[in-house]
Parts: structure tokens; sequence; C-alpha cells
């Protein structure tokens, strides 16, 4: 896993590292009270795709282990595509070509026996998922090709429309390349001897910037009272922003909310406080700002009135100081004019 990612779980022991690591972030579901989802907290993808593994595989009765890779491909390609009709059909075509030495005679016996009607040629692009966000530039692309008739020529490689490698071997299904940041096309092509061609095709985003976050209230090192609201702003141009998380002098506050919401409140004890909030976008890049606040039980409302009731007293003092002396002044006038 890459560092930075939100990894769900259910609440087995054994997770418990992910709570220690600084590298993940770990949200789990309870099952054994019947907490079964908790907003996007929940393990129901993985336990569906593993359903149907082991129902792919149930049949086959055990496989080897040079293989296991081979057939969790062929899998993933059934699910997603499901383009060949009957499962049992399909089972014994991927027998006849991962168990039977990959024989394009024994295969064709098979498919006649089975009377299937099979496209002739058909590729998926399995990694990345389409649509998906990344904050590498550096990206793997793997993809999985059958032909009934096991006559493969080559593969090509298109990026945003344009050719990156026309020519690669049939035995190779993955590349490797360097993107620039922004939205791109994924295309790959599989040919065989004849010309026949078949097309896949995704679409990814790269984001390696992280968002930006702002914090406008409360201004750094201000004197508030106990009870406060932070106020931020943030943008990501990129991926945009998947949620926010909030910290209090290091110890995590709230780890989601929403990136539609910008305020949270807060009650402190007295003394000097960190504010930090965490800015996560849609690659999992990490943005923050932070604040320090002192926080005395006196709120700044009760502050503001004292002030003014000080300086009100004040100018009434310099008023009547002013008078009393311009009454001797005017007696003073007085008697010297007697």
């Amino acid at each position: 896993m890459k560092t930075g990612n939100v990894v769900y779980t259910d609440s087995y022991d054994i997770y418990g590292w992910l709570d220690r690591s600084r590298s993940y972030r770990h949200e789990a579901v309870n099952h054994s009270v019947g907490e079964y989802a908790r907003g996007y907290v929940h393990i129901n993808g993985a336990e569906y795709a593993n359903q149907r593994l082991k129902e792919f595989l149930l049949g086959r009765r055990g496989v080897s282990k040079s293989c296991l890779d081979e057939y969790c491909g062929a899998a993933t390609f059934w699910v997603n595509r499901c383009v060949w009709g009957p499962r049992e059909a399909f089972l014994d075509i991927i027998d006849s070509i991962f168990v039977q030495s990959r024989s394009p005679k024994k295969m064709q016996e098979r498919l006649c026996y089975k009377q299937i009607v099979l496209e002739s040629l058909d590729i998926v692009i399995t990694k990345p998922q389409n649509r998906a966000v990344l904050n590498t530039a550096t990206v793997t692309i793997k993809w999985y090709a059958i032909d009934i008739d096991n006559d493969i020529d080559h593969y090509e490689l298109y990026i945003d429309g344009e050719p990156i490698d026309t020519n690669i071997p049939a035995e190779i299904t993955e590349y490797t390349v360097t993107l620039r940041e922004g939205t791109h096309n994924i295309t790959v092509i599989v040919v065989d001897i004849v010309g026949n061609t078949d097309v896949d095709k995704i679409f990814i985003t790269i984001d390696l910037t992280p968002p930006i976050v702002d914090i406008v209230s409360p201004e750094n090192d201000t004197t508030l009272g106990t009870e406060i609201v932070v106020e931020w702003t943030a943008n990501d141009t990129i991926s945009g922003v998947d949620h926010f998380e909030l910290f209090v002098d290091g110890t995590c506050e709230c780890s989601y909310i929403p990136a539609s919401q910008e305020t949270y409140a807060l009650s402190l004890s007295e003394g000097t406080h960190n504010i930090t909030v965490v800015a996560v976008d849609n690659a999992c890049n990490i943005g923050f700002d932070y604040v320090f606040v002192t926080i005395t039980s006196t709120s700044t409302t009760e502050t503001s009135g004292a002030s003014a009731f000080s300086a009100f007293s004040i100018l009434w003092i310099v008023l009547f100081a002013v008078s009393v002396l311009a009454v001797g002044f005017a007696v003073w006038l007085l008697r010297r004019k007697r």
C-alpha cells in the first residue's frame, strides 16, 4: 500500500498495527456489534470480490501456486467484463488455457465440444483502474488479453493518442510510463498474427500537488474564551479535496470532515493550544495550516466590555478634572479684577 492511503477493515486484532502507523489512516467497522457500514467505512466490496474469487476457484478443486496469479487475473477479467456467457463454459476455457499447457488444438476441441461462440480476441486493462486518481508520476499499466486461437502477435500502447510503444511482445503484459500532472487517456491494443485487433482504454488523473489550506479564524496568537469556532478555506485544482482532518495539540479531534464543511466548533481548556487543519485530496496528497491560540476563562466579550468600561471611566475623570480647573481659573480672574 502507498503511504497516505486510507484503509478500511473489520475489527479483527491483526489490523491493530494500522492504528499505530503514521503511514496510513485506518477506519474499522465492528461486525460483532452489528456494525457493517459507517458512512464511507465498510468492507463490502472486498467481501464481494473475495466471494466471487472463491466461487471461481471452487470448481478447480485446488490450483497450482505457480498458476494462481493467472487464475486471479482471469477471475478479475470475468467479473469485470462477463463477455463470454455461462460461467461454467468460461471455467472450462480457462482450464484449457492454463492447465492443458496452452495447447491451441486441445482448446479448440474443448470449444467445439461445448459449442460456445466467443469473440476471437479480447483485452482489458487491469491496472490502474479506470478513473483512478494517483499521486505518483510513475505508473505501471497492466492488461490481460485472450485469443481463442492463442496467436497474439503484439500489443500497442498509446497515451493521449500518442504512440508510446507499438511493438510490445506478446509475452509482456505490463508497461511502466512517466506522466505529467493532469488527466490522461491510456489505450492498449492487442493484435494477433492475422491482423485482428481489440482495444481497451481508461482515463486516469495524476495529482502531485497537495491542497492549499488557510485557517481564517481564529487568527494566530490570539486570546479567546473556551468555546471557539475554527474556520478555514481550501483549494485543490487537480483532483479536488476529499475531506479534512482537525488536530488539537497533535491529537486528532476529528478524522473525517466532509469537503463541503469548512468550520468546526471546539471547546478547549485554559492554556495555549495548537490547532491544525489537514486537507486530504482525492489522490491522498496532504496539505495543512495551523495556529496557536491562548484560552482564558474570561470570554472575549467580557474582556471587551471591561475595556470599554475602563475607557468610559477615564473619560469622565478627565472631564471632571478639566471642569474643576476651569472653575478655579474663573474664580482667580474675578478676584484679580477686584
